[in-house]
């Protein structure tokens, strides 16, 4: 799903002729490797090496390609799953909090602005360091 929704924005901004940015959601999981993530970790590793291919691709059509790994994020089903995720987690990220919605979001609105017109091809991690230590609660 993700290749194809690229390949059509992709066809998209190449007819309008004036660039235009994909961002891909990813994971920490899909750099690290964590235990009974096998299949997730597989995917969200291949969208952060689709990034990099599609950003040689398309960099000629003034067209920027990158990843969110996002990492310990406080949302409904991770509060589901255990309802002191956020304190768990925030345990161990080097930050000391677990990441937001909003955190996720202000990332994303950088790559997708003017200023982030050079990054292209890259995975960037919004996960309070905790990709720098790998351990899990």
């Amino acid at each position: 799903g993700s290749y194809f929704g690229a390949q059509a924005a992709a066809q998209q901004m190449v007819a309008q002729g004036d660039g235009g940015r994909i961002v891909f959601s990813s994971s920490v999981t899909g750099t690290l490797a964590i235990a009974n993530a096998s299949a997730y970790a597989v995917t969200k590793a291949g969208l952060q090496h689709m990034a990099r291919v599609l950003a040689l691709e398309l960099g000629a059509h003034g067209i920027t390609v990158n990843a969110l790994a996002i990492g310990a994020t406080v949302n409904e089903r991770n509060l589901a799953d255990d309802p002191e995720y956020a304190r768990h987690w925030g345990e161990i990220v080097p930050s000391g909090r677990v990441g937001t919605p909003g955190d996720v979001a202000a990332a994303l609105a950088f790559l997708v602005s003017a200023d982030a017109a050079q990054v292209t091809g890259h995975t960037l991690a919004v996960d309070g360091g905790w990709s720098g230590i790998g351990v899990t609660p």
